[in-house]
């Protein structure tokens, strides 16, 4: 069904961010992430595509820091943990505008 409006509309916004889900769901995450980039470059301030975004990118940043959190305490392991936190911070700045931009768009109160 989504399939069938965006080939009548590509660049229907509410069928892309189905279709992000969907994606999202069966696990095709890099694909999510091109469609609700996608969905953003035709409507810059909507809130469920970049909460998404937001939430893909810091599930990848948790990778690392998984990883950093089995390690153990050896001078290896230490050497280890300091190259897998600057690939954490690196991906945490990835997700950053995601956040900053959700908050601009629905800030707390």
């Amino acid at each position: 069904m989504v399939e069938a409006s965006l080939k009548k509309d590509p660049n229907d916004t509410q069928q892309l961010y189905l279709l992000g889900r969907l994606q999202q769901e069966t696990g095709e995450s890099e694909k999510a992430k091109a469609t609700y980039s996608k969905v953003l470059a035709s409507d810059p301030k909507n809130f469920d595509a970049a909460a998404m975004l937001a939430d893909l990118y810091w599930k990848d940043a948790k990778v690392e820091k998984d990883k950093m959190s089995a390690l153990g305490n050896s001078k290896a392991d230490l050497a280890k943990a300091l190259e897998l936190d600057k690939i954490y911070v690196e991906k945490l700045k990835i997700a950053l505008p995601y956040v900053e931009a959700c908050e601009k768009f629905r800030p707390m109160m």
